[in-house]
């Protein structure tokens, strides 16, 4: 059975490139332009892996990692944003948060995320 993605992004270029970097490795992408419209999926379908932007604007990402958490409770949540402060970390980690990435520019960096997540797949967390 093919592993599944969650990935939210508004920006085309992140999204494109961080999902043709997952549909490379296996993965089966749904791709979304904002949290809001993510939760559909995440109701409907297992997610192993869901990458989350976190300057949403139609929820904040802690209620909606909270919310998701209960939806898929085996699914590894990964937060995409340039500015994190020590309380957002701290904020996010207590809300399900495993993982928080800096947004990629590169296919390579992109790679070199990804093979950090060794751990996140099912039964591994």
């Amino acid at each position: 059975m093919r592993l599944k993605a969650l990935l939210v992004e508004d920006d085309p270029f992140t999204l494109t490139l961080i999902a043709r970097s997952l549909e490379d490795i296996g993965y089966e992408v749904y791709c979304h332009g904002s949290l809001t419209e993510a939760m559909t999926t995440l109701s409907m379908r297992r997610i192993d892996l869901a990458i989350l932007e976190m300057a949403d604007p139609s929820i904040p990402i802690k209620d909606f990692i909270k919310r998701a958490k209960a939806l898929q409770e085996n699914c590894c949540f990964v937060c995409l944003g340039d500015f994190l402060t020590a309380m957002d970390f701290i904020s996010l980690q207590n809300a399900g948060a495993m993982e928080f990435w800096r947004k990629p520019g590169t296919a390579g960096e992109v790679e070199s995320m990804i093979s950090l997540l060794n751990h996140c797949g099912p039964g591994t967390h």
